[in-house]
């Protein structure tokens, strides 16, 4: 999930806010994927992952693990952060460093007051060899929040005395602070930070853009207004790329209301193109003759284009009947290759139930459109671009179901929110926008009022094929599956081959692990290992799984 990490208006479900990846501050190796994608198929490998958990400690009290932020040849680091007591009780961070092997090494606390101001944790990034802390303080009197940088040395993990100022954004008051989030260019050797300015609906959508060298120099900085409204406006993803330009990229609506999955469509994917350190912008409206574009990401390929790919429906709703695929020359300023593929009957009804599936071919063959199988719910994760040109899109279906009930005993309302996180999808395709193969990570993750902490996945690359990690709570899949209870899920491993072949294996049965994974948690950090993380209670677990 590599996206900038902007909160969305209105009650549209974004994934990413549930999650805990640390985006960008350092890059899984997709190269040796996309080199892969175009060479000839290899026999498939009959060795399968192996997890051997190394260690277990207690974690500090009231604590919460933020993120795996970076790794070196030295070990790979975390955080983790404690919440005070009560409201005049200040926050707390413990940085960790663990060694190659998955043990913990070190711990340390740091307090984020500083010079008597309390401070709020921000990010922390492993940039150019050093590790960076990124904490914001907010001035009621002068309406501002500003961000600090400050290094954190090794290898004792003290905090730097010296604060250096990189960005700031205006509050309306205290409870409305503003935004900053982050995003690296592909080499690492720029940093952009989006700071959002609160505003009423009827103005304008402001935010002012920073963008710093990797050892946090400044090289640009623009405060920009949208031609929208705010409420007619939500951003949803913003990039920079080698060059310091910025792209920013949102779906602008025709109304008041901005909820994307109910009623009728009613937007429109819009990209800004900021140039010349943010004086000259460039407007770019995507829009699909007869289709509605319901999801859509994007990527700077080393050419001068933007690479766009995402779903469509042909039905007037938020379903998805296929892929789009498209590229923007930047020099031109014109649309190239732009090409739809449907998903096959097959595919979009492959987990259907016999007769849901009859009733469904019934549609398709006597034309119902409004009738016809699509897809659901499904959120965009990631867009691998190929060497040759080519892209591979991955997807999650994610959807919250609200439930209302009453208890007869007590004659109370409740309400219960059940997370659901289900099949991961693939699809493969071509520079000439058609796609290659389609693929189905088949999982079924449901849980209530937690936001899903032990669902959704992560994603490894091992040479000739793509594992995706996830607890699986289902009953009926697989040998070993324990129930739907998450505490007792199998944790599982789906890889899908260069040809969209897949197979799925348990790597470790439920009841034996001595916590349970947290898969968005887990990152690889190598060609062939990835670090994995788990808690139940205070009890923290961190073992290496090995392709």
């Amino acid at each position: 999930m590599n996206r900038l990490a902007i909160k969305p208006k209105g009650n549209k479900s974004i994934t990413h806010d549930q999650r805990l990846f640390w985006f960008v501050s350092v890059f899984i190796p997709f190269f040796l994927f996309q080199i892969m994608l175009q060479q000839p198929l290899v026999a498939q490998n009959d060795n399968k992952a192996t997890l051997t958990w190394k260690m277990n400690y207690k974690a500090p009290a009231n604590s919460k693990f933020v993120k795996f932020f970076g790794w070196n040849k030295t070990g790979f680091y975390a955080c983790r952060q404690k919440d005070g007591a009560t409201l005049n009780k200040q926050q707390k961070l413990f940085l960790e460093k663990y060694g190659d092997d998955g043990k913990l090494i070190r711990t340390r606390e740091i307090s984020l007051k500083h010079k008597g101001k309390d401070r709020k944790l921000e990010e922390i990034f492993l940039i150019g060899g050093k590790i960076f802390l990124f904490t914001s303080y907010h001035n009621l009197r002068d309406r501002k929040n500003y961000l600090f940088a400050q290094e954190i040395q090794e290898p004792t993990l003290t905090l730097s005395n010296k604060l250096i100022k990189v960005s700031e954004a205006s509050t309306s008051n205290a409870h409305n602070e503003g935004e900053f989030s982050f995003q690296f260019s592909r080499d690492s050797q720029f940093l952009l930070i989006y700071a959002q300015h609160p505003l009423k609906k009827k103005d304008a959508e402001t935010f002012t853009l920073s963008v710093l060298s990797k050892n946090l120099s400044p090289v640009w900085e623009k405060e920009i207004a949208l031609p929208y409204p705010n409420k007619n406006f939500t951003i949803e993803e913003c990039r920079i790329d080698k060059k310091g330009e910025v792209f920013l990229m949102g779906v602008a609506y025709e109304d008041m209301a901005t909820t994307r999955r109910e009623g009728s469509p009613d937007y429109k994917y819009t990209l800004f193109h900021y140039s010349e350190n943010g004086n000259k912008v460039q407007e770019y409206s995507m829009k699909l003759e007869d289709l509605f574009i319901t999801d859509l990401t994007f990527r700077k390929n080393n050419e001068h284009e933007l690479v766009f790919a995402g779903f469509y429906s042909e039905k007037n709703s938020y379903s998805i009947k296929g892929v789009c695929y498209f590229r923007i020359d930047l020099l031109q300023k014109t649309f190239v290759s732009v090409h739809t593929k449907p998903f096959d009957f097959d595919f979009i009804t492959l987990y259907y139930s016999a007769n849901k599936k009859r009733k469904a071919l019934k549609n398709e063959l006597e034309g119902k459109v409004k009738k016809q199988a699509e897809l659901y719910n499904y959120n965009l994760h990631d867009l691998i671009l190929r060497n040759d040109g080519g892209a591979v899109l991955v997807a999650e279906q994610y959807f919250v179901e609200r439930v209302e009930w009453w208890d007869n005993w007590t004659g109370r309302r409740y309400i219960d929110y059940y997370y659901h996180y289900n099949d991961i999808i693939l699809a493969n395709i071509k520079p000439d926008g058609s796609i290659q193969w389609t693929a189905r990570a088949p999982k079924e993750q449901v849980t209530r009022n937690d936001k899903g902490v032990y669902s959704s996945y992560s994603m490894a690359t091992a040479k000739d094929r793509l594992l995706f990690l996830y607890n699986d709570f289902r009953y009926d899949f697989g040998i070993g599956s324990t129930g739907k209870n998450p505490r007792n899920a199998d944790l599982k491993v789906t890889e899908i081959l260069l040809d969209g072949k897949t197979r799925t294996y348990v790597v470790a049965q439920g009841q034996k692990n001595p916590a349970k994974p947290i898969p968005v948690a887990c990152k690889q950090v190598s060609n062939s290992n990835m670090l994995i993380y788990g808690e139940s209670g205070r009890q923290i677990s961190t073992g290496i799984l090995k392709f």
